[in-house]
């Protein structure tokens, strides 16, 4: 079977892929075992040479990697190439703290004469599993550490950034690392189970609450090890005492960043009753001012939604807060003038 990779600014065919099955999956996940034997005893520090070495291969290709996340997801240009930016200082953390953090600590259990030690192991073969609202960062965040700390890695990337991930893994091979080290399949929803189910010993996923459950479940069945960072509904508070630009700019970020496709993005806004209206004034006037756009265009403030199906469950929600009562104050529809792409206009609610 094949996948496609569509460009969610143009609803262009990227290109396709071809989907893991699970004799695939279980196939990865028996070469990434044969090199668990031989990653898990060489010394730290040879293992940090390989992540140093991708940190290198990072920054020589930034500016193709900025420009396909932009593609494959519609972040707009900017936001890519911070992306890549963060995603190199945290793999210079891992390199420079690692070792420190897995060093032997020595533990007092209150008996005198008697003295015990933590000493950590590597657990052998890691599945991670990560969306595509961070395509490079997101997954770096835990495949660094767990090759760094001894374990192989086999990593499923969301189906919507495919070709990102490849880039990626591109990147692992021109720094030599061995094979069966790291593993990548690619796929959607039936691919994730069979990672979640295969003869790995832990899981990492990054996902839905919903995912989350399911691989819990699965998970848990098995008594396997899981890792869940999920997603939430954060509140932001502004008290009568803000000041209110700088509150407004706060809410624009937290809000808009990323099309506001970020699991922390503020959700709710509760405004003191005092200064709703002038806040919603200046944030409304904010709102309007937001260029929605080509998000390789530099001067774009926010690029489409990642698919159809975002796009469509976005306005779900909005009608859903309209037939309950809500006020929209700007947007809530598709912008005329784009006629392709998975884009929607910016609205603000309130029930007061």
């Amino acid at each position: 079977m094949r996948l496609q990779s569509i460009n969610p600014a143009t609803e262009e065919i990227i290109g396709e892929v071809d989907i893991a099955e699970k004799r695939d999956v279980n196939n990865a996940v028996k070469k990434a075992r044969k090199a668990f034997y031989y990653w898990s005893k060489i010394d730290i520090s040879e293992r940090e040479k390989f992540l140093t070495d991708l940190i290198q291969q990072i920054k020589n290709n930034k500016s193709d990697l900025t420009k396909l996340i932009t593609t494959e997801m519609g972040k707009i240009i900017s936001e890519a190439e911070g992306e890549i930016d963060e995603t190199i200082n945290e793999l210079k953390w891992f390199t420079k703290e690692g070792k420190r953090y897995l060093e032997n600590e020595i533990v007092d259990v209150g008996i005198p004469g008697i003295k015990s030690s933590l000493r950590f192991e590597p657990l052998g073969v890691v599945g991670v599993i990560t969306p595509w609202n961070f395509p490079i960062n997101n997954p770096l965040w835990k495949i660094a550490p767990a090759l760094l700390s001894g374990n192989t890695v086999v990593w499923k990337p969301s189906e919507l950034t495919p070709f990102v991930s490849i880039k990626l893994a591109e990147m692992f091979q021109n720094v030599g690392i061995p094979e069966g080290v790291f593993n990548l399949i690619l796929g959607a929803d039936d691919t994730g189970r069979y990672l979640v189910d295969s003869k790995v010993d832990m899981i990492c996923l990054t996902g839905s609450s919903n995912t989350g459950k399911k691989v819990a479940s699965r998970a848990g069945k098995q008594l396997k090890k899981f890792v869940l960072e999920l997603g939430g509904s954060n509140p932001s508070i502004i008290c009568s005492d803000a000041d209110i630009d700088k509150a407004v700019k706060g809410a624009i970020l937290g809000r808009f960043f990323n099309c506001g496709q970020v699991c922390s993005a503020d959700k709710r806004f509760y405004v003191e009753e005092k200064i709703v209206n002038d806040f919603l004034e200046k944030f409304v006037e904010k709102v309007k001012n937001l260029k929605v756009g080509d998000p390789l265009d530099s001067s774009t403030n926010l690029g489409p939604l990642v698919s159809s199906e975002q796009r469509a469950k976005l306005e779900e929600q909005v009608n859903d807060a309209i037939a309950k009562g809500a006020k929209v104050l700007c947007g809530g529809k598709r912008p005329e003038n784009l006629s392709k792409g998975y884009f929607y206009l910016l609205f603000t609610n309130g029930s007061y």
